[in-house]
């Protein structure tokens, strides 16, 4: 469909101008009064025409031009040629009624009975002339018919009045107009295309940075939380190696009381931790009147909890060796145990002097990830924005273009069936003129049957007068000389 109009405004052969120009014909009538797609048929219509075409009102506006100068071309060309044929079979149907006219006399042999070897021959010769007047009869009726044809045709009117001129330039100047809005909207429709793989792109960016950042702040928590742990570690190895040196040099009573204590409190804890899970594992809230977390929230609590009771555990076993040992109440064996755990306070404390180093950087990754997150926030609202402006410009001249195009298209399909009819009685008139060529051909052909039947009489004659000749010579030949002595 995209050729057609450059092929109906080529150097081509005019027939293939002409049959461009008709199919263009076809699908300009077949486009629908509605642009875009509705709420009824007119929009599955548009679709099912333009599938696959974008800018609409300039191929309608090449399909247009192209048109026009084709079907103006062809009614023009066919003017003459139907004038020229038209003029040229009433010459031919003249020379034939001519020679009709000279035949239409029955020959003079036919009423004597000695030819009866003519017959058969002289019988069709009869019957073709009879057919020469109802062949020419019939090519003067086609006659007639083509030359009301042609005369319509030659009187048709081809776009010249000022009203038809008139509403031509109305109708050039709306599809001007829509090729503008049509250009601007295709144009808006392509920033809008990047305008969304932008935002795309930002949101992609977006998500990747969250990601990095929530990456680095559980790195930041979990940091802080074993700093938190070793501190814990460091105060009850402190409290330990105390206890020890003091169970070494004094009563161990008060001891085995805190001891005591201190295993109690360890049961209490593990109580209050087991209720917490049990809520978790059953949906719900941990505190009274609260909701219950999500499934995420809710596995990362059930992972604290754990830790916190693994922690609470080994703090148990150890406060039960403890209070194993004061039975004993070695005091070798209680300074030995106070120097391990000062030991032990010694390294926990390096390692924790080594995650607050960490920390600090941990702490620089996250400000940094949460810098670019608020960056990439504030470029992902002005795509945004950006987007919806060019979604606004968009509708607003598709909207524009379809007015448009609902106001232009009843006047162009007026004009439509015009050519259409223009093409259809042009149609009638070649159809005519085949019609009577037809019969015009007809006529020459019945003329060439009489000829030869013609010749045909005439050597059927040249027999006939042979063998007359010959009967006579025979007479004459015979010899009467006895006859006439016998008579004189």
């Amino acid at each position: 469909r995209m050729a057609l109009p450059a092929v109906a405004q080529s150097s081509a052969p005019a027939r293939a101008r002409w049959l461009a120009g008709e199919l263009l014909l076809a699908l300009q009538i077949q486009t629908p009064g509605q642009l875009g797609g509705g709420s009824g048929g007119g929009g599955a219509g548009a679709a099912g025409v333009f599938e696959g075409i974008d800018a609409v009102v300039e191929m309608t506006c090449q399909e247009s031009v192209a048109l026009e100068l084709a079907l103006r071309e062809q009614l023009e060309a066919s003017r003459h040629g139907l004038r020229a044929q038209l003029e040229e079979n009433q010459q031919v149907i003249a020379s034939q009624r001519e020679l009709v006219h000279r035949r239409s006399s029955p020959p003079d042999l036919t009423q004597q009975p000695w030819h009866r070897s003519l017959d058969d021959v002289l019988l069709r010769l009869c019957a073709v002339r009879k057919t020469l007047a109802g062949s020419l009869g019939a090519a003067e009726s086609r006659s007639e018919n083509a030359l009301t044809a042609v005369r319509d045709v030659l009187q048709m009117d081809l776009g010249g009045s000022d009203a038809e001129a008139a509403e031509y330039r109305e109708l050039s100047v709306k599809l001007d107009g829509m090729r503008e809005v049509e250009a601007s909207y295709l144009g808006k429709k392509g920033d809008l295309t990047a305008c969304q793989e932008a935002l795309k792109a930002h949101d992609k960016t977006v998500e990747d940075i969250n990601r990095s950042m929530e990456l680095a702040d559980k790195a930041v928590q979990e940091a802080r939380y074993k700093i938190s742990d070793l501190e814990s570690q460091i105060s009850s190895k402190q409290r330990d190696a105390q206890t020890k040196r003091t169970m070494a040099s004094s009563d161990m009573s008060a001891v085995k009381k805190q001891i005591a204590a201190e295993l109690e409190t360890i049961r209490q804890k593990q109580g209050k931790l087991r209720e917490r899970a049990t809520r978790l594992q059953n949906g719900e809230p941990l505190e009274e009147g609260g909701t219950p977390l999500d499934a995420t929230a809710a596995q990362e609590e059930m992972g604290r909890l754990k830790a916190e009771s693994a922690k609470l555990r080994a703090r148990g076993t150890e406060l039960q060796t403890e209070q194993s040992r004061l039975t004993s109440n070695d005091p070798a064996a209680l300074e030995q145990d106070a120097r391990a755990c000062e030991d032990a306070v010694q390294r926990l404390s390096q390692e924790r002097e080594g995650l607050r180093a960490g920390l600090q950087d941990l702490e620089a990754q996250h400000a940094e990830a949460r810098y670019a997150w608020q960056a990439s926030m504030t470029g992902l609202q002005a795509a945004r924005h950006e987007q919806q402006r060019a979604e606004r410009e968009c509708s607003g001249l598709k909207a524009q273009l379809d007015s448009s195009w609902s106001s232009w298209h009843p006047l162009w399909s007026r004009r439509l069936q015009s050519w259409r009819d223009r093409v259809r009685r042009l149609g009638e008139a070649q159809h005519g003129g085949q019609q009577l060529s037809k019969a015009v051909g007809t006529g020459w052909d019945g003329l060439r049957s009489e000829r030869d039947l013609r010749r045909e009489v005439i050597s059927e004659v040249q027999a006939l007068q042979m063998q007359l000749a010959e009967l006579t010579q025979e007479l004459a030949g015979m010899d009467d000389r006895v006859l006439d002595g016998m008579a004189g």
